[in-house]
């Protein structure tokens, strides 16, 4: 399924789309975002906004939240980690742990059909993939929760 280009929530409520796979990821500057099926999450927020102005505030707090999943989830798996300083936002969509790629996220602003704008917040957040599913040209940035704790978890 791809997202589709123009969205209106009834009421101007916002919408998540959640997938178990995301063939078409994609990064800043149309970067390819690879994740594994079944594995990670990944999901798209759209949100209508008033102004394009305010989406750097959704998108810091999307990348902060991402952050913050981390560090919780560590917590509720006992890894025994101090994810204090392991697991950060680095400006301006990326989640890192241990200086590696583990998550990101990624904002546009769309036309609704009802004539306002949606902003669309992509989440990527690598859960359980393993080297094993890391393409080649991507072992030496990528990493995850599973990569990191040796623990897989649930993704609901």
């Amino acid at each position: 399924m791809s997202l589709p280009e123009d969205v209106s929530a009834p009421g101007g409520k916002n919408i998540l789309f959640v997938t178990d796979y995301q063939r078409g990821g994609r990064g800043r500057r149309g970067r390819r975002w690879f994740s594994p099926p079944g594995k990670d999450i990944t999901m798209s927020l759209f949100l209508p906004i008033e102004s394009a102005g305010i989406s750097t505030l959704h998108m810091l707090n999307a990348s902060l939240s991402g952050v913050k999943a981390l560090h919780d989830l560590c917590d509720e798996m006992q890894t025994g980690e101090d994810t204090s300083r392991s697991i950060w936002p680095k400006w301006p969509n990326d989640i890192y742990w241990n200086e590696k790629k583990a998550g990101g996220v990624l904002g546009e602003v769309r036309k609704a059909k009802t004539g306002g704008d949606m902003l669309v917040i992509g989440v990527g957040i690598n859960l359980n993939s393993s080297q094993d599913d890391v393409p080649p040209e991507l072992k030496d940035i990528m990493t995850g929760f599973f990569m990191e704790t040796g623990i897989e978890t649930k993704r609901g």
